[in-house]
């Protein structure tokens, strides 16, 4: 009876492993074409909407985590940084990477 019992858990436990395991591999595979498919924003189009946000003072939406920035292109900091100001806030530096959209109002 305890040889059966060992038997039945044992089978179990590599169950439980070969499922952990096909997650994994499945998950790990997944990756790569996941991180292809939410890749940066086209640079061109950004740099569009901050352009025509400077020149025209025309407010934008800049959806970032979850979050929604209201506000005006004010200046590039660098190559991966922007101040922009809205109402609340006189200065705001984000991070372009960090952006998942943008939208010109």
């Amino acid at each position: 009876m305890n040889s059966s019992i060992h038997r039945h858990s044992h089978i179990r436990r590599v169950a439980r492993l070969v499922a952990v395991a096909t997650t994994l591999a499945v998950g790990s595979a997944a990756l790569p074409a996941l991180g292809q498919s939410a890749g940066a924003l086209n640079a061109a189009a950004v740099e569009e909407i901050l352009n025509t946000s400077l020149a025209q003072k025309k407010g934008m939406s800049i959806y970032m985590g979850g979050q929604t920035i209201n506000c005006v292109f004010v200046k590039r900091i660098d190559g991966n940084t922007i101040e922009v100001r809205n109402q609340q806030f006189g200065r705001v530096v984000l991070r372009i990477d960090r952006i998942d959209a943008i939208a010109l109002s």
